[in-house]
């Protein structure tokens, strides 16, 4: 899904491409986001703005 570059890759189109999404992501907060809970309920991060978050990305195939 998401794409992976090393500061050397040469490829101009792919490195735009990146600078694109950067200007596009500067402007969204992480209470942007939703998230789906172990219930499968679909929640706005929006809902804990003013609380502490823990963000663990556990990554399953």
């Amino acid at each position: 899904r998401d794409t992976v570059m090393s500061p050397t890759h040469s490829d101009s189109s792919v490195n735009t491409c990146a600078l694109s999404l950067c200007s596009i992501m500067a402007n969204v907060s992480i209470y942007d986001f939703t998230v789906e809970t172990l219930q499968g309920c679909t929640v706005p991060l929006g809902n804990y703005r003013g609380k502490v978050l823990l963000i663990v990305n556990v990554a399953t195939f």
